[in-house]
């Protein structure tokens, strides 16, 4: 690595930001088929739920990176940040 290289404070917020909202995905995914089926849905149902999210991943990446253009990433994580912890609370 060069020694030119390195990370601000910013970076690291960025990453950790980052690093949560993956490890939150990772962890969910293995287990929404095993509750799903527990709740009576059917494989075709299960899989509908799972792509439903990169589905919306897809179409929201272009309008969030045109934002954060717009705006700068930073603010646009911690309203991220916000609001996942607003919805997770009810």
């Amino acid at each position: 690595m060069p020694s030119e290289f390195k990370l601000s404070r910013n970076h690291y917020i960025v990453l950790l930001i980052i690093f949560t909202e993956v490890l939150g995905f990772t962890l969910a995914i293995p287990v929404i088929p095993f509750l799903a089926l527990s709740l009576g849905l059917n494989p075709f149902e299960i899989g509908l739920i799972v792509s439903s999210f990169s589905l919306a991943q897809l179409i929201s990446s272009p309008i969030i990176g045109k934002l954060s253009d717009q705006y700068g990433r930073k603010p646009l994580l911690i309203i991220s940040q916000i609001s996942n912890w607003i919805t997770k609370k009810q």
